[in-house]
């Protein structure tokens, strides 16, 4: 049975930053985590002239039996 899914962040830097916030389904964790790559490049093209490209986000699967990534934002 699945627990909830929660979105894990990747920025351009390197670090990453697992959101607290916790989604009953798949839809509304990829809405967020779409919405923060807007976010990220634009903050990326403002203070540094980047694109923010290499940000990308991990939608993780909490279940009774584990932790496992369902999608990549990268293969979407």
């Amino acid at each position: 049975m699945v627990a909830h899914y929660k979105v894990e962040f990747h920025y351009p830097d390197g670090h990453v930053e697992e959101i607290d916030e916790i989604f009953r389904n798949t839809e509304k964790a990829v809405d967020y985590g779409n919405s923060m790559l807007v976010q990220v490049a634009n903050t990326e093209r403002f203070h540094t002239g980047g694109r923010g490209d290499n940000a990308h986000y991990l939608i993780v699967e909490y279940s009774d039996s584990g932790r496992k990534i369902v999608q990549d934002s990268r293969k979407m």
